[in-house]
Formats: C-alpha cells, structure tokens, sequence
C-alpha cells in the first residue's frame, strides 16, 4: 500500500478477491484518516472495482509480446480464419511459399495446399473444433507460389476468446523439404540395398544348395543356424536335430573328436580361422576323411556374429597318401635291401675276378686262357652291374653323398678317357678329348660322381658306335663369384636314337629298344644313375 505525502491521511492498495460467485475481481482499497485522538486513528475506506481496467492492460500487454513474437518469429506463423482463409500471417511464413503478406492474405489455405495433401487441412480443423484434439502436427506439402512443393512441419491449435468461443486456427510451419529429400533418397537406399540384400541371400541360397561340399553356419557360441542340403544328404542330421544331447561333433570319428572340438572352442574364443582334419560319419555308418575350413564373420565393431564353414571330402586324396606313403616304405625297403645284398655278392664276386686275374697270369693253353678271360670279363660286367644297383639304391634311399674335394679338372677328364683307350682300339674307334682352356686347372667337388657320369656316357657311345669316332668336351659356360658352370659333352658317329625313344633315356632299367640290350648288353641302369648324380650336384643332364 501506498500513502500520500500530507501528514499520511490518504492511503491506498489493491487486491484480486474471490467473489460469492467464484468469479476474481480485482478491488482497490482507498484509506482516508477522518480524526486523531492521541493514538487513535479514525478512517474511512472505500472499494472500487477495477477488474476491467486490469484486463484491458492485461490485454494490451499480451498482443505486444503477441504481435513480437508473431512478427519476428524465424519460423512461419498464420492465423486461419474458420472457413479456412488465410487471416494473417508473418513475413517468415510468406517468404516460405514465395508471396507478399498481402497477396497471401487474400488467398484460402485449399489454393496454396499440394493437391496431394488437400484433405489434411480439413481433417485438422474438425480436430481442435470438435475437442478431440488441443492440437495437431502434421507433415504436409504446400505450393509455392512458382508451382513447386514445399514439405512443412505444422503445429495447430485453436484460439478462443474470452467467453470460451473458437476465434482463429494459429499455425507455426517449418520448412522441411530439405529433409524431405534426404528422407526419399535414404528411403530408395534403403529399397535398393533391400534388393541388393535379397538377390544376394536368393544367391548364397542357391550356391549353398548347389556346390558339392558340405556347408554349414552357426552363431557367435557355435549354435548351428544352417546346414545345406549336401549336410543333410551325407550325415542325415538337420539343422532341428542339434540339441543340447546331440552335436555334430559326435559325427566325427572316435580318434579325431576330441582334437576336434578342443580346436573349435579356441577358435570361438580367439576367432581364428578353423581348419581340420577328421573322419565325418556318413549316414551308412561309414566314416570318410573330411577338411573343415571355417571363417567368422564381424560386425562394424569387429565382434564375431556368425562363422562360415565348409567340410570338403579328401577321402580319396588321403588314402592316395597312405597308399603313397605305403609304396615309398615299400620302396625303401627294397632299396636297403638291394644295397645290402649288392654288398654281399660283390664280396665273393671280387674273389670270383681276382682268381680269374690269377689264372690269366699263369701257364694256360689256348682254350683255358679263352675260358680264363671270359669268366674274368664276365665277373667284371656282373660287378659293374652289381655297382650299379648298389648306386641307385643309395639314391633311391637317399643314402647316397657327394664329396668336396679339390681335384685337377684335366685329369679327371682324360682319366676317364684313357680307361676306355684299349676299348676303343679293339673296335677301331677314336677318342679325342677337347677342354676349355677358361677351365681353372684345380676345381673343388666329386670327382669320382663327375668321373662316373662321363665313363657311363663313354661307354654308351663306345657301346653304340661300330664305327667313326666318339668326342669327349668340357667347356665352361657361367662363373659367379668362385662357383663356375660346366658343360660335358660326349657326341659320337653312332646308331642315333630316333625322338620317341629319346624320351625313354634316363629311366631306370629302360633301353629305347629291348633288341639293343639283347645286342649290346646292359641293365639300363647307367643312364638314369648319371641323371641322379648330375641333378644331385646342381645339374642337369639330356
């Protein structure tokens, strides 16, 4: 309360009070002293009713903050009348659909709206004037004053005036045709990866069916989701049978199983790829060998959320292995005891030609150093053939090793060349030797295995050649650092091989024709040992 400046004699204030009928008005209190006496005061107070001077200030106050936020407002805002006309709207709202505040005003909300959306502008009026609605938002398409659509978000409402009687609808309206957009381009990604997602499942379905291995897909636990019809063919079981009491695993054969599994739980904790071997039961009982390959598949935080795998059957390819491996035992056997033997009959067999050596040494007629000097030729051909067998059989048990040693390259040549000088002038023959002079004179490796390789081949050429002459060459043909390269080669005038039995040199016990061994002898052996040697030292030999 207020009081006046003369001597406080007149004093006033104001309150809402609650009138009998409910209703607030608004009363001032005015106070007039009338008498003193001492402390005592004697006053008069009288009320006014002031209500409707309260609510026209009210009033004016709320159509400023009305008319600034109305006016200035970034977000469209328009009063409809109730038949549907555009009363008044902003300049935000105006720019939205390319018009003049008042060029927009006299239009109806109907001659602005898409065709497409025509019905929703009605729809919301029925709503705020029935009640059933307080308000409305809906996403609708309006035309823009050069023809084109602009998608806007509305909210409605319903303005009443004091007696409680519809007045105006109030529209705020957001552009959201950008939005829009991105919403129909989001939604065509969506259709198309759709697409994209089903010809793809449509297409794994179809390879999954149709390919020859066994096909099966689990979850990040290694709970079974799929198993193809190739699965269900071979074990029998489909993917309802695997329950709790009943595993693929127990498919797998007894000695595999729990290598098996222990291989798969690392696999699931760590997400290594899976691969293994083991016997999978057929539906016959049968087992057959099978390579489980098995790959996980990680979502966009690379955790594991399902695992690929295939079985495929190498059941022909590892008993092709055992049996293989059966033969090469088999085979070494053999060899080892081919060596062995070779050692025991060459002991006697020298015995058998050193004799020989003897008688021929001594006092004998004609007849008995003939008979002499065929026994001792003929224990020397079994001794070479004896050698022979006993080379390849270290090869073919891989026994057999070279030495490094340092030898004189021209004597290990003509060495080998004056062992057959005797030989050669029986059959009338020459022997020339030609080496390259770029051939350092002191090398180091086998001689003996070089010496072998050239004798083998003088003596096939001497064998072959009734007449004309047989060339031994060494030539150097590369040099890196202190390893050289060297080329042997034999040639001679003799019978010739014609080029399909080219083709059967160097196999072991192989002649290119079976006349030549009844001809001119030998096991076959000779070539395919020079062949050995010459690749075991780096070589090559045809």
């Amino acid at each position: 309360p207020e009081e006046s400046d003369d001597v406080k004699k007149l004093s006033w204030f104001e309150l809402r009070c609650i009138h009998k009928n409910g209703h607030t008005k608004w009363i001032r209190f005015t106070r007039r002293i009338i008498k003193e006496t001492g402390n005592r005061l004697s006053f008069v107070v009288y009320m006014h009713d002031i209500t409707d001077h309260k609510r026209l200030i009210e009033n004016e106050e709320k159509k400023k903050c009305f008319e600034g936020i109305f006016e200035h407002s970034p977000l469209g805002v328009a009063l409809v009348t109730l038949d549907g006309r555009w009363h008044r709207v902003n300049n935000s709202f105006a720019q939205l659909l390319g018009y003049e505040k008042e060029e927009l005003q006299l239009k109806k909300v109907s001659e602005t709206s898409h065709p497409d959306d025509l019905q929703i502008g009605p729809s919301v009026m029925e709503d705020l004037l029935s009640g059933r609605k307080e308000a409305v938002h809906v996403k609708k398409k309006y035309l823009h004053k050069d023809g084109h659509p602009v998608w806007m978000a509305v909210n409605s409402s319903l303005l009443k005036g004091d007696d409680g009687n519809p007045l105006f609808f109030i529209g705020i309206f957001a552009d959201i045709t950008q939005q829009k957009k991105e919403e129909e381009v989001l939604l065509e990604d969506k259709e198309q990866f759709r697409e994209l997602l089903y010809e793809r499942t449509r297409e794994f379905s179809v390879l999954a069916e149709s390919i020859p291995h066994l096909l099966w897909v689990v979850d990040e636990s290694g709970k079974t989701i799929y198993f193809n019809r190739r699965w269900v063919e071979y074990t029998g079981m489909e993917t309802t049978d695997i329950k709790e009491d009943k595993s693929w695993v127990e498919l797998i054969h007894p000695d595999e199983m729990e290598t098996t599994r222990k291989t798969w739980e690392e696999c699931l904790k760590t997400g290594q790829q899976y691969c293994v071997e083991y016997r999978l039961k057929a539906v016959d009982g049968t087992f057959q060998w099978h390579l489980a390959r098995a790959i996980p598949l990680l979502n966009n935080d690379g955790k594991i959320v399902k695992w690929f795998g295939t079985c495929t059957n190498i059941h022909n390819y590892k008993e092709a292995i055992l049996a293989r491996d059966k033969a090469q035992k088999s085979a070494q056997s053999k060899s080892e005891f081919l060596a062995n033997m070779s050692h025991e009959i060459r002991t006697p067999l020298n015995g058998i030609i050193g004799m020989a050596d003897l008688l021929l040494e001594g006092t004998l007629d004609h007849n008995q150093r003939n008979y002499a000097r065929i026994a001792h030729e003929s224990g020397v051909c079994l001794l070479n053939i004896i050698n022979d067998i006993l080379d390849f059989s270290k090869i073919e048990a891989g026994k057999l090793s070279l030495e490094v040693i340092e030898f004189n390259s021209v004597s290990t040549v003509e060495g080998q060349a004056d062992l057959m000088t005797s030989k050669v002038r029986e059959k009338g023959l020459s022997l020339m030797t030609f080496i390259d002079p770029k051939i350092p004179p002191y090398l180091k490796g086998d001689p003996g295995r070089i010496g072998q390789i050239l004798l083998n081949l003088i003596g096939n050429a001497l064998k072959f050649t009734p007449r004309g002459s047989i060339i031994v060459r060494s030539e150097l043909i590369d040099r890196v650092d202190h390893r050289i390269k060297l080329r042997f080669c034999v040639t001679d005038t003799g019978i010739g091989l014609s080029a399909a039995d080219q083709k059967k040199l160097f196999r072991p016990f192989t002649q290119a024709d079976g006349s030549t061994a009844r001809k001119y002898g030998g096991t076959g052996l000779g070539l395919s040992i020079s062949k050995r040697l010459a690749e075991m030292m780096g070589g090559e030999i045809g």
